[in-house]
């Protein structure tokens, strides 16, 4: 009888351990899916917009706006959009702004032709904010398309990018088959 008692024992010993390796396995492998190597960390928008790092200074999103026509034509005007972040310690300007695809391009913020981003602060170049706008695009541009443009900080200098056009704000619409029966 008593050897009955230790096998008994002994099987819900090496019960309980197996219990719990399958749940710490369990646990550990529903981590692993929240971490940068899921396969939605690696995901990207159909067009994202540029990303640039230029010392304190950080470019999100920049995208030229969506041309109202599908298509910016030779001697149009388009805006670039984009969030610009200091992380310094120290105010710095964004003073000039450039691209091959433009014979110009006018800063317009409340302080002029130039845009101050605070010390550990940042700035959303879009909307009813400062304005950063190509003029006289110098050739075709279409959503997706890229061009490079160069922006030029009072204190973290100059940086160059390709920038994508943005795709339409707008999902377009879509037919609906319907079978013959």
């Amino acid at each position: 009888m008593r050897r009955r008692i230790s096998q008994h024992r002994g099987m819900s010993t090496r019960s309980a351990l197996l219990a719990s390796v399958g749940i710490a396995a369990t646990v550990l492998a529903s981590g692993c899916a929240a971490g940068q190597i899921a396969q939605t960390a690696e995901e990207q928008p159909g067009v994202p917009g540029a990303q640039a790092t230029l010392g304190d200074v950080q470019l999100h999103n920049i995208t030229i706006a969506y041309p109202n026509n599908g298509a910016y034509q030779p001697g149009s005007t388009g805006r670039l959009n984009f969030v610009v972040v200091n992380n310094g310690k120290q105010a710095d300007h964004l003073v000039g702004v450039s691209s091959g695809a433009a014979r110009s391009v006018q800063i317009s913020g409340p302080d002029g032709n130039k845009i101050q981003i605070g010390p550990q602060s940042s700035v959303n170049v879009y909307g009813d904010g400062p304005k950063v706008q190509l003029t006289g695009i110098t050739r075709e541009l279409r959503s997706s398309q890229q061009t490079t443009v160069t922006f030029q900080f009072d204190r973290a200098g100059e940086v160059s990018i390709k920038v994508p056009v943005a795709p339409a704000s707008t999902v377009l619409p879509t037919t609906h088959l319907t079978p013959k029966a």
